[in-house]
């Protein structure tokens, strides 16, 4: 289990799975990896911090995402943004994704 969040992170709401998953697979893709999620918790006033010091912010997709992401939104955090996330978080897990057949995103 990891002990930091570090590289590139990002961050979507609990609800929003299926967004984590599709970039989870991506990511390994270009990796040559396995895909997988970490699931750190955090205090909603400590994510309201980072929020209102300019560490966390929503931001929509980009155009060139898959079409199913248009529309939506992802925070995007700092690498102080980070830091701070890993000095507060009150659990973190690790899982592991399956990868999709083939055709699906």
């Amino acid at each position: 289990m990891p002990r930091r969040l570090g590289g590139n992170v990002f961050f979507v709401i609990r609800k929003h799975r299926d967004s984590a998953e599709y970039f989870a697979r991506r990511k390994a893709q270009q990796e040559n990896d396995r895909p997988a999620l970490v699931t750190a918790v955090v205090e909603d006033v400590e994510f309201q911090s980072l929020r209102k010091n300019g560490h966390a912010v929503l931001l929509p997709f980009d155009e060139q995402d898959a079409p199913a992401l248009r529309g939506r939104n992802q925070w995007v955090v700092t690498a102080a943004g980070i830091e701070i996330l890993n000095a507060r978080w009150l659990d973190i897990s690790y899982e592991e994704v399956l990868p999709t057949t083939a055709g699906q995103s």
